[in-house]
């Protein structure tokens, strides 16, 4: 129909062949969102000059007279139903305060939190803590008093043993003590 090249009028007019053609017919009549009113109205002023510039090459100008009446319908929907901008109405957020809060009857060791779950809770570890704490000791405790006890069975028995190894050392020195003094009657007695 016509020829496209890559500038120029023909560039407009393939463009207005397409929006008007099979797939875009769908195209100008559907509502988009993600379209601008601005494009839809270059779409308007593009088909008019289109049309106006090249009336005699156009076979179906009735199709084209159509698209225009819809983008101008729609651009004139969408110019009407425009509202000006306005600023967000956002509720002001208070400044935090950092207040220290006063107890007028204070008790040491009462748990003034209003959450009684999360005072409960800290209650509970507070108590196992001390739980664990006591537990802990008693094991070194326990520790402490079998390590002294091991250390006394250890110390008896090298007592023990440092017995029989002195009545050991003492029979083999008397033994070696009646031999050479000859009572054994196999020894020679020292000359002096």
């Amino acid at each position: 129909m016509w020829e496209i090249c890559p500038g120029g009028e023909n560039r407009d007019l393939a463009a207005a062949a397409y929006a008007m053609g099979g797939r875009g017919k769908g195209l100008a009549t559907k509502e988009s969102k993600k379209f601008c009113p601005e494009a839809i109205v270059f779409l308007h002023s593009l088909l008019v000059t289109t049309l106006n510039g090249n009336m005699k090459q156009l076979r179906n100008e009735d199709i084209f007279n159509e698209v225009i009446g819809l983008i101008k319908n729609r651009t004139d929907e969408l110019h009407a139903s425009r509202e000006p901008l306005q600023m967000r109405k956002q509720k002001p957020e208070p400044i935090r305060q950092l207040n220290p809060k006063f107890e007028e009857n204070y008790i040491k060791g009462l748990d003034y939190d209003p959450d009684r779950e999360r005072a409960q809770m800290k209650k509970m570890k507070k108590h196992l803590k001390s739980e664990k704490k006591g537990a802990i000791r008693e094991l070194c405790k326990d520790n402490y008093f079998l390590s002294a006890v091991k250390e006394k069975e250890r110390i008896k028995q090298e007592e023990e043993r440092a017995e029989r190894y002195g009545k050991a050392m003492a029979f083999l020195q008397e033994q070696e003590h009646t031999f050479k003094s000859g009572q054994l009657g196999k020894g020679k007695k020292r000359s002096r």
